[in-house]
C-alpha cells in the first residue's frame, strides 16, 4: 500500500509538471502560428502596392507619403508608401550638396565641409598619392582601415567614415538613400532635404537630375500587419518600377523585417 501511495504522489507531481509546460508549448505554437501569418499578410501588402503602384487605371497608389488601410478577415494591414527620390543619393550628391544636408541637420559649416570631403573620398576612387593620404588619415585617426573608393553598399556604412559620429548619423540616416535613380528636386517633401537644396540653388550650385520619361522610379513600401490579438510583423522593402519593363515591372532591391 505504501509503495502503491508513493507512486501515486510520484504521478502527481509528474502530472503537475507537465501540464504547465505543455499550456507554454501550445501558447508558443500559437504565438508563431499568429506572427507567421501576420508576416505572411505583411509580404502580400508590399506585393499588392507594387501592383497598385503600376496600375494606370486611374486607381493606382500615390507615393507622398500616404498611408493605405487594407483589411483581411483575420488582421488589418497599414501600408505606407515613399519616393526615394525624395531623398539624397550618397554615391551621386555632389561635396557642396551633402555639406548643405549636413548644415541642414545642424552641423557647422567647418564640420559640413570636411565630413562632406571625407563622404567623397570614401566613394571616390582617386590617384595613388590621394589614395595614399587617405590611407594615413584613417591610420592618424587610429582606424585599421581605409576608404574603399567605391559606391556606398548602404546609408548605414556612413559610420565608418572618419569623422562621422553616432549623433550626426542619426540625423543624417532618414534623409539618404543609394537607391534613388533621380532628384531630390523642389518638389521633395522631405524639409531638409528642401532646405539643402534651396540652399544649393543660392549658391549657384550643381542640382540633382531631374526625373526622365521612363518612368522608372524607386520607392520604399512599409507594411505592418496586425491581428486582432495584436500581434504585428512589419516588413520594409524598397522596389524599383520600371512600367515600361513587360517581363520584370518592378524589382525588389531590400526586403527587411
Amino acid at each position: 500500500m505504501l509503495i502503491v501511495l508513493w507512486a501515486l504522489a510520484l504521478l502527481a507531481l509528474l502530472v503537475s509538471q507537465m501540464v504547465p509546460a505543455a499550456r507554454s508549448e501550445a501558447q508558443i505554437a500559437v504565438n508563431l502560428h499568429s506572427r507567421l501569418a501576420q508576416e505572411s499578410n505583411a509580404d502580400g501588402a508590399v506585393y499588392a502596392a507594387a501592383f497598385h503602384l503600376l496600375d494606370r487605371s486611374g486607381n493606382d497608389w500615390d507615393v507622398v507619403g500616404t498611408t493605405y488601410r487594407v483589411r483581411l478577415p483575420d488582421s488589418t494591414v497599414t501600408v505606407r508608401i515613399t519616393d526615394e527620390a525624395n531623398k539624397i543619393n550618397l554615391n551621386t550628391a555632389s561635396p557642396d550638396l551633402l555639406c548643405d544636408l549636413l548644415v541642414s541637420i545642424g552641423a557647422d559649416l567647418t564640420t559640413a565641409s570636411t565630413l562632406a570631403a571625407a563622404i567623397v573620398d570614401w566613394r571616390q576612387a582617386d590617384g595613388p598619392a590621394r589614395s595614399a593620404d587617405k590611407a594615413q588619415q584613417y591610420r592618424a585617426a587610429g582606424l585599421r582601415y581605409t576608404p574603399p573608393e567605391k559606391p556606398f553598399r548602404s546609408v548605414d556604412e556612413l559610420a565608418l567614415v572618419l569623422g562621422m559620429t553616432p549623433s550626426l548619423l542619426t540625423r543624417l540616416e532618414p534623409h539618404l538613400t543609394i537607391y534613388s535613380t533621380y532628384g531630390p528636386g523642389r518638389s521633395t517633401t522631405d524639409p531638409v532635404v528642401l532646405a539643402a537644396i534651396m540652399a544649393l540653388q543660392k549658391q549657384g550650385g550643381l542640382l540633382p537630375f531631374g526625373h526622365d520619361a521612363s518612368g522608372e522610379r524607386v520607392v520604399q513600401v512599409v507594411a505592418t500587419a496586425t491581428n486582432a490579438a495584436s500581434a504585428s510583423f512589419t516588413r520594409r522593402a524598397i522596389l524599383r518600377l520600371d512600367p515600361g519593363a513587360s517581363d520584370l515591372p518592378f524589382t525588389i532591391l531590400t526586403w527587411e523585417q
